[in-house]
């Protein structure tokens, strides 16, 4: 029920806020169909507006506010599916979430040494890729969290900018002044190292 009722005060908080007793007047009545809040309280506010067309059939996900980095975000990217959303902080990691519901997906992606200034998912959704102020890309199985291999490295100031090209293969890599290629033996293989020309 908490979790209801903190989903009701994000989607009203801005009626709510002009006038308290717009939780009973409108909020009350045009919340989620299907939250067990509005099927506890309708019954005990038989008098408030009925809605006959419209409203919200469920929370509206575009409401939700995500907490979890320790610093600011400085990068947010969707899934192809738009079922996820991966995020970057300058808290030095990557966290993975569910879109609609706003909750994590698994622990924080630990691995950088500085800020994490650019992240993206694949074509596929299967890796997350990130950049760094520490003047590194890192490669992640989305599904796992895992690090795949050693981090790119080869840029003379921080990897400002990361993304996959429409095969899921890593796509050029940009820096504050120059950009690179990953050189990989087979697309996103397991490895012990990857250089970075």
């Amino acid at each position: 029920m908490a979790r209801e009722m903190y989903r009701f005060v994000a989607t009203f908080a801005s009626v709510i806020a002009q006038s308290a007793p717009h939780i009973y007047l409108s909020a009350l009545a045009f919340a989620s169909r299907s939250s067990p809040l509005s099927e506890r309280y309708r019954k005990l506010y038989l008098h408030i507006l009925a809605v006959h067309s419209g409203g919200f059939n469920m929370w509206p996900s575009i409401e939700n506010t995500l907490f979890g980095h320790a610093g600011a975000v400085t990068s947010v990217a969707f899934s192809h599916d738009s079922k996820q959303l991966v995020s970057g902080s300058d808290d030095r990691t990557v966290r993975v979430w569910d879109a609609e519901t706003g909750e994590t997906i698994g622990a924080p992606l630990r691995g950088h040494d500085g800020w994490v200034m650019s992240v993206a998912f694949s074509h596929d959704s299967k890796w997350l890729v990130s950049g760094s102020e520490d003047r590194t890309v890192r490669v992640w199985d989305a599904e796992t969290g895992e690090a795949i291999g050693a981090p790119f490295r080869g840029h003379d100031s921080w990897s400002m900018s990361v993304a996959f090209s429409h095969n899921s293969k890593p796509a050029p890599l940009t820096g504050r002044f120059g950009c690179g290629m990953p050189r990989l033996e087979r697309p996103l293989e397991r490895r012990s190292e990857a250089t970075m020309t």
